[in-house]
């Protein structure tokens, strides 16, 4: 994971030492140390994966299964941050801004909503609600300390909801009418699963992912998207368009008119709004390497990591220009000795 376009961070847990190797790069890649290790098991085939946010100088970690959070800064010794108690059989999910201080915290049995503006230190209860406890609502993201999206489907399709303190209060915003089997001249069942992206506190797009409401699931589904904008913090929102895809594949959005594909075997970029794809360059040896992931930069939406996984072994390639061209970045030795 990068912080910056020269900061980045590899998390390696060692399960035989029962410890987590951190190492650190400052210069994009060329160089890397390791920064420090953690006396606790983070990821790996024992513990479910990590919430992990990355600083120039500073970590944030939630070990998987965990009732705590570890943080560190460059010159500090491991922290450890508890959360609010966690009952018997209760789970809990954490997500935290970029800024490693402002987090939300749900007990995903309770419906119980807690945040924390110190990084972990110090939490409080913002809202305890019955909603989260239904089939298909999504757990509440955040884009900024106080405002923040969530939804859950009903007989009359997807309500989207919006707050403005934290978590505290929330209020239903009209998305606009999506009218799917008409568009794609089919009678089967069709569901929508959206996806925000903002790219500041104001604007942002949301996608819709095309599925059938039962039955077996249809490919050519997956090439099919609307899109729909906001310019004022998700109040209000402009009228969807359906985006054909080149391939099968995930859509990753770097402002309203930049966007990219990642397929099971290319990477494609647009710059009118899904108007014209076309294949990204430098990735000659594809993307049969194993499942791609996409990291965008928030700070500088230009530049974007490409990671890959296949058999325990990573790659890692940059683009620099919105995703036209690629470039590996080499990754540190992270064999255990001997």
């Amino acid at each position: 994971m990068f912080a910056t376009e020269k900061v980045g961070w590899v998390i390696m847990p060692r399960t035989g030492r029962r410890v987590t190797d951190i190492y650190r790069t400052t210069d994009g890649g060329l160089g890397w140390t390791l920064w420090g290790s953690l006396p606790e098991l983070v990821g790996g085939r024992d513990v479910p994966g990590p919430t992990v946010v990355v600083g120039e100088s500073a970590l944030l970690l939630v070990p998987g299964g965990s009732d705590h959070l570890m943080f560190r800064s460059d010159g500090g010794q491991w922290e450890k941050r508890n959360f609010p108690i966690l009952p018997a059989n209760v789970t809990g999910s954490v997500e935290f801004l970029p800024d490693l201080q402002h987090g939300w915290l749900l007990r995903d049995n309770y419906g119980d909503l807690f945040q924390t503006a110190d990084g972990g230190r110090t939490w409080k209860l913002v809202r305890s609600f019955r909603e989260f406890e239904d089939p298909g609502t999504s757990s509440p993201a955040f884009w900024s300390p106080t405002d923040g999206s969530m939804y859950y489907d009903d007989a009359s399709g997807i309500v989207f909801l919006v707050t403005r303190d934290a978590g505290a209060t929330w209020r239903a915003v009209d998305l606009p009418v999506i009218q799917a089997q008409q568009d794609l001249h089919v009678t089967a069942g069709l569901a929508l699963s959206p996806e925000l992206t903002m790219f500041d506190d104001a604007d942002g797009l949301l996608a819709l992912s095309v599925y059938r409401s039962s039955g077996p699931a249809d490919p050519a589904l997956r090439r099919l998207l609307y899109v729909t904008g906001t310019s004022d913090g998700a109040a209000h929102w402009t009228p969807t368009k359906l985006i054909r895809l080149p391939e099968p594949g995930g859509v990753v959005f770097l402002d309203s008119k930049r966007w990219m594909m990642v397929s099971d075997r290319r990477v494609y970029f647009t710059h009118d709004a899904g108007g014209r794809w076309q294949p990204a360059e430098g990735l000659d040896a594809g993307l049969w390497r194993g499942s791609p992931g996409i990291q965008v930069m928030q700070s500088n939406r230009n530049v974007a990591f490409l990671t890959f996984s296949a058999g325990g072994i990573e790659w890692l390639d940059v683009s620099t220009d919105g995703g036209e061209h690629w470039k590996p970045v080499p990754l540190p030795d992270i064999r255990e000795p001997g």
